[in-house]
């Protein structure tokens, strides 16, 4: 039997990047199939505009649960979970970063990885990943990208 599971991952603006979530399903089944159902970005919005837009695209999507990037904003991942909202908080490390990235490019090789080629999140998308920045430390790779 297939069940699929509607997640999400949020990461909360600080002054120089904007807010985004990106909305998946994990389909499982033999495969154990991530699809990639849109992504959505918020530029320096108030956290109550911001905690609204969260709580509509979780209704609409019938999201399970968010992942909250909460390393530097812990308190937005408590202001969903005060309103109902599922959350898990994360605190991400360079070491999940890199686990997160290397995850990525293995289920994409197995083509457990579905991300469509049109629509109107993906040219955002694609832009995004094309920004990314792969810096290599003394003892570690690290991932960022351009302000903004």
């Amino acid at each position: 039997m297939r069940e699929v599971i509607t997640l999400a991952g949020l990461d909360i603006a600080r002054e120089r990047d904007f807010a985004a979530i990106a909305v998946g399903q994990v389909i499982e089944n033999d495969k154990n199939i991530l699809r990639l159902k849109g992504v959505k970005m918020f530029p320096h919005q108030a956290y109550t505009f911001l905690e609204g837009e969260i709580a509509r695209i979780v209704d609409k999507n019938q999201i399970t649960k968010i992942i909250v990037d909460s390393t530097n904003e812990k308190s937005f991942a408590e202001r969903l979970q005060r309103i109902g909202i599922m959350v898990n908080p994360l605190h991400f490390t360079a070491p999940l970063k890199h686990d997160m990235v290397s995850y990525t490019l293995m289920i994409r090789t197995e083509n457990r990885l579905d991300i469509p080629v049109e629509g109107p999140f993906i040219h955002e998308l694609k832009s995004q990943i094309a920004e990314q920045e792969r810096l290599l430390t003394t003892s570690t790779i690290r991932y960022d990208h351009p302000e903004g």
